[in-house]
Formats: structure tokens, C-alpha cells, sequence
């Protein structure tokens, strides 16, 4: 094989991520949690011992309960292998900024997310919400150079 038809079988990928109807987590006043999500690269459900890889973290948004993150997280991804993701959506603690808590969390998968109409997905969160990922191709001129902004005015 060559290397022209290996460079055929892999693509590039941009991970978006939001959330909706997360609960609101306040003691008192039920105000609603300032959030981000952490993604991690699994081995999937049938390999527990392949350890998580980091993919990267989400910017916090602050107290809101439809969080739409703008951070867009790149890998690449080869047709016909699993792929896994994790993704853990956590409350930042403005108080304990080191400490984040758990609101939910999710396992996907690329394939999984390429063959839907939309390539995006979505899973139910145990506490509660929704969260919603969408990949989405890189066309060659951005990955050649992604240090071009294009800005259209109307």
C-alpha cells in the first residue's frame, strides 16, 4: 500500500461540544453551575486496561445551564478503526477552583458519530441534561494553514 492510499484511509477531525438542561445545582437559590467538559481518548468499553489519553479540556462557562463551548478539540482519525472518547462534564467551584465536580458523563464514538445524517450525537447525562457532540472535517487548506482568519462582514 501506499503512502498516497494510507493518507486516503485518514481524515481530520474537529470535535464540538454542548450541553442543554443541566441541572441547577445551587443548595439554596438553584443557581444554575458555571461548567466545562474534559475529553478523553479511551480504548473503549472492552479494553479497561488501556489507560485514558487527555484529548483537552473546554473553556468554563459561567453560570448558565445550555453551555455551548467554543473550544474545538482536532485529532486525526483512520476509517474502519474504534475510536473511543469520554467526555466529563464538571461544575468549577469558584471557591475550590482545583476541585471540580462531576455532572455527568458520556462515552462516544467517531465511527459512530460519521455514520449519523448530522455527525452528531447525543447522550442522556445521569444528573440530568443533555450533551451533544458534533464532529466535523477539516478541509486541506485549514489544515495547511490554520493561522488564517477569514472574517466576512454583511
Amino acid at each position: 500500500m501506499s503512502s498516497d492510499d494510507e493518507k486516503s484511509l485518514t481524515t481530520t477531525l474537529q470535535l464540538r461540544l454542548h450541553a442543554s438542561k443541566l441541572p441547577r445545582l445551587g443548595r439554596i437559590t438553584k443557581t444554575p453551575p458555571s461548567t466545562f467538559a474534559q475529553v478523553l481518548f479511551v480504548g473503549g468499553p472492552f479494553q479497561k486496561d488501556a489507560p485514558p489519553q487527555e484529548w483537552g479540556s473546554t473553556e468554563i462557562i459561567r453560570k448558565f445551564c445550555h453551555p455551548q463551548w467554543t473550544t474545538v478539540l482536532t485529532t486525526d482519525y483512520e476509517y474502519g478503526t474504534a475510536k473511543y472518547f469520554f467526555v466529563r462534564v464538571m461544575r468549577h467551584h469558584k471557591s475550590h477552583p482545583e476541585t471540580p465536580s462531576l455532572i455527568g458523563s458520556a462515552l462516544f464514538e467517531i465511527g459512530d458519530i460519521l455514520a449519523s445524517a448530522t455527525h452528531t450525537k447525543v447522550k442522556r447525562l445521569r444528573q440530568g441534561g443533555c450533551l451533544f457532540a458534533q464532529l466535523e472535517f477539516v478541509r486541506q487548506e485549514q489544515q495547511e494553514d490554520s493561522r488564517i482568519l477569514q472574517i466576512q462582514m454583511r
